[in-house]
């Protein structure tokens, strides 16, 4: 019989490989922030979350990312879906989008 109490027995959820367009294909850029930034040696990908009319609302989130692409932090309610994982093609995106480029 195995010991549950302290995660014994539990395996470990296989690390996914999420390539960047699969990011910007799920997810709206948000309208307040730059999509995708460097802090430190992290990235930041700013997405939008919520839109209201009435009342006026705008709410955004952010992942984070480790320099290698592993997934630290993702939007509420989506650290499930994304980690652990790895996002690929991150450079490739922070160029994209530092020259301007949209999807």
């Amino acid at each position: 019989m195995t010991d549950r109490r302290n995660g014994g027995g539990r395996k470990a959820k296989p690390i996914a490989e999420i390539p960047f367009t699969e990011i910007e294909r799920q997810w709206q850029p948000s309208p307040l922030d730059p999509f995708i930034s460097r802090d430190g040696d992290d990235y930041v990908i700013n997405v939008l979350t919520y839109v209201s009319l009435v009342p006026a609302e705008i709410r955004t989130d952010s992942f984070r990312v480790a320099a290698d692409g592993t997934v630290l932090r993702a939007p509420r309610g989506f650290a499930k879906d994304y980690r652990p994982g790895r996002i690929t093609g991150v450079d490739e995106a922070l160029a994209k989008y530092a020259t301007g480029a949209k999807s």
